[in-house]
């Protein structure tokens, strides 16, 4: 059976961009309808999803696409740069921290897999220089 995990936070993000969509005026200059809603829209994309990564990513991507360094508005030419670093640095935050937690879960694995290695590197010099000594007909003891 598949179960739906933290379904009220998805219903309220459903909610949320519902009426975020509703509100918001794509033709207005206001940083209500150019900044703030877009930002909240993005809060609901998460809620629904729960993935910060993909969030981010989006954030990230719309941002650095609708900046505009020579608008006369603050919000293309300061604030969208300012979404699109923030929203980059949680990017490389996520990465660094599941490349971490990658490494952390496998250490034992590759610790133990080298001990194995080595145990069996110095069986195999053992039993050469075993038969060695056997071959040349006397024994070294």
């Amino acid at each position: 059976m598949n179960t739906l995990s933290h379904p009220w936070s998805r219903a309220l993000g459903v909610v949320a961009a519902a009426m975020i969509v509703f509100f918001l005026d794509t033709q207005s200059i206001s940083a209500l309808h150019r900044l703030i809603l877009p930002l909240g829209l993005a809060v609901a994309a998460w809620l629904m999803t729960r993935s910060l990564m993909a969030v981010a990513f989006a954030t990230f991507t719309m941002a650095a696409i609708s900046t505009r360094w020579s608008a006369e508005s603050w919000i293309p030419s300061i604030a969208y740069p300012t979404v699109a670093a923030i929203a980059l640095l949680v990017c490389l935050t996520v990465i660094t921290q599941r490349f971490r937690e990658r490494i952390a879960q496998t250490h034992e694995e590759r610790w133990a897999r080298r001990r194995q290695q080595t145990d069996q590197q110095d069986g195999a010099a053992a039993n050469t220089s075993d038969t060695a000594r056997k071959t040349d007909g006397h024994t070294h003891e």
